[in-house]
């Protein structure tokens, strides 16, 4: 009989944790905005003309803090993004010869 007792003792505190987490999980916001907890962000990835877009204003001399602010990234993602612009710069010229190909490739297939 002891065992059917601690049974039901478990049985209810697994009922009373899930009914926690719940209600916890119930006022908690799917996505918590960056000034509630500035550590709690969401990743995304920029595609490379947006990275090219971002290079060229700041080599047209645009501050990167403005830039920043505009793109909603960190100092860090931005200064990132401009010691990489040598990489980025040659994959995206490696894309546009690369779609030259192709587009050369399909008048070629079908002369």
């Amino acid at each position: 009989m002891g065992s059917v007792r601690n049974c039901d003792t478990l049985d209810l505190i697994i009922l009373n944790l899930a009914q926690a987490r719940n209600s916890v999980l119930e006022h908690t916001p799917e996505t918590q905005s960056s000034s509630v907890n500035p550590s709690v962000r969401k990743r995304t990835a920029f595609s490379i003309e947006d990275k090219v877009k971002i290079i060229q204003r700041i080599k047209n001399g645009e501050r990167q803090s403005d830039v920043c602010r505009e793109f909603s990234l960190s100092k860090f993602t931005v200064w990132t993004i401009w010691k990489n612009r040598a990489k980025i710069s040659a994959y995206e010229k490696n894309l546009i010869d690369a779609e030259k190909l192709r587009n050369v490739s399909a008048v070629n297939f079908t002369l």
